[in-house]
């Protein structure tokens, strides 16, 4: 019996240490890294603002590919917001709060499983002549105890996929020629307001090899520029149709010459729904 007491006391003493210790760790840990990025600021800067483009590059999405994704709002303005499930990645989601035009860029980032806890997700851009300084920081809100023991652990665990997610970037944002560019012009009904041409936006753009994504509901219309054997026409149609609107027909231009027609050998017949 005194035995047991005697473990017991123990064990309430280690874990009054761990709580007192937990006590005065910092509340707050930011971890950052930085890289130079060889392509123009403003394409550097898209590929981060907007989460079609993101998640196409983030390093923790890779590591998970099976997790559903969700995208609410207009891409690249203030309120938008992009939120996941998954067996890696957990439960959890972002939503844009600050921009910069070319600047600066913060997202509040949100995990609510297997572990809660809140950051911001801060980036910088800065042009030089090498290329852009990208200078990506997470500064992670820490509460007691749990989470402020494991900042301790912050740096180590998630500098390296920060670095990572930087290679990707620095991949996903070299843009390919002019040449090399087409314009797909698509006549679409169903639209009716802006909230569903932001949905066919989103769903476009998580298309790889997209650049850019218009859509009026009023002219009926959906302008999608992408780049030449990154994605076939018929998936593009096929995102369209997915999200609950049709598509009647369909004209490509080249981004060669302004107006110059594509070869016959590039087109697609129309896809009369």
């Amino acid at each position: 019996m005194k035995v047991l007491k005697r473990i017991i006391t123990i064990l309430v003493i280690i874990v009054a240490m761990v709580l007192i210790i937990a006590a005065f760790l910092p509340s707050k840990v930011d971890v950052t890294r930085e890289a130079v990025i060889k392509a123009p600021v403003e394409i550097v800067y898209k590929n981060v603002l907007d989460y079609n483009h993101y998640r196409q590059w983030n390093p923790w999405g890779r590591m998970d590919k099976d997790a559903v994704h969700k995208l609410e709002g207009n891409p690249g303005t203030i309120g938008c917001s992009w939120t996941w499930i998954g067996d890696t990645l957990g439960t959890g989601g972002m939503t844009l709060t600050q921009v910069d035009k070319h600047n600066k860029i913060v997202n509040r980032l949100v995990f609510t499983a297997p572990q809660a806890m809140e950051s911001d997700d801060i980036w910088t851009f800065k042009q030089t002549p090498e290329g852009v300084k990208v200078i990506w920081t997470t500064a992670n809100e820490l509460s007691w105890p749990v989470n402020r023991l494991f900042g301790l652990l912050l740096d180590g665990m998630v500098g390296p996929q920060m670095e990572e997610g930087l290679e990707y970037l620095n991949d996903y944002s070299k843009k390919p020629k002019k040449s090399q560019l087409v314009t797909l012009r698509l006549d679409v009904k169903g639209m009716t307001c802006e909230g569903c041409e932001n949905t066919v936006k989103n769903a476009i753009s998580s298309l790889d090899g997209i650049h850019e994504v218009t859509a009026s509901h009023k002219n009926e219309e959906v302008c999608v520029t992408f780049a030449t054997g990154t994605v076939e026409m018929d998936k593009i149609a096929e995102a369209i149709t997915g999200v609950g609107y049709d598509v009647k027909g369909e004209k490509i231009k080249s981004e060669k010459t302004k107006g110059e027609k594509v070869k016959k050998g590039q087109k697609k017949k129309s896809a009369e729904q």
